[in-house]
């Protein structure tokens, strides 16, 4: 069924899901950087610029989607040390994916003459997504795709309610900016089969 999610198995480093449902769940996933992590500045922002009422409404997952387990776990901790009292309120949660769970990322084919290592990560980053967005089909109503690298405008979450309640067509994604997957929108319903969509297309 395509409308249901996909049977993937998730650990759970910090957080629980939430009770009930949300307005709004926010997805980021984040990698190992070989320089500075922006992480932790990207997740301030986020409950920084939102008021206890939007808080209330929303809910933030990241995606530990490196392959190194000690690098997911202690990330997991800093942020847990950080951001404690948000991950107690149901404000966040943090997850990972065992590799084992991955399709191959050998012998992809060559879009663009791209090198095999660009390949392999543009491949693995299409399937990050789609274990994120797969996790968060029922969390909310709405989804946000964020980057780990974002900073947030006050009350964003209010300014992207009024903007949804005013748009009369039907839609599928709504962007709110025009850089890479940062700030698409997406019905929560419509998550698995984006999840089934990025596995298909992931080669």
């Amino acid at each position: 069924d395509i409308f249901q999610p996909l049977n993937i198995f998730y650990q759970h480093l910090a957080g629980s899901l939430p009770e009930g449902r949300k307005y709004l769940s926010i997805g980021i996933s984040s990698v190992r950087r070989r320089r500075e992590s922006y992480l932790a500045g990207t997740l301030q922002s986020i409950f920084e610029k939102s008021s206890p009422e939007e808080l209330e409404e929303m809910v933030v997952v990241i995606y530990l989607a490196d392959f190194d387990v000690l690098w997911s776990i202690n990330t997991a901790k800093e942020i847990e040390a950080k951001f404690g009292s948000h991950i107690d309120a149901g404000h966040l949660v943090v997850i990972r994916c065992p590799q084992d769970i991955y399709p191959t990322l050998e012998g992809l084919k060559r879009n663009f003459n791209d090198p095999d290592a660009r390949v392999r990560y543009r491949s693995k980053q299409n399937v990050d997504y789609a274990f994120l967005v797969n996790y968060c089909t029922k969390l909310s109503d709405y989804f946000l795709m964020l980057e780990d690298d974002v900073l947030c405008a006050k009350n964003f979450v209010s300014l992207m309610k009024r903007f949804v309640a005013s748009v009369d067509s039907s839609w599928t994604t709504l962007m709110f900016s025009k850089l890479g997957y940062i700030g698409k929108l997406y019905h929560s319903a419509d998550l698995a089969k984006l999840a089934r969509f990025l596995l298909k297309f992931y080669d």
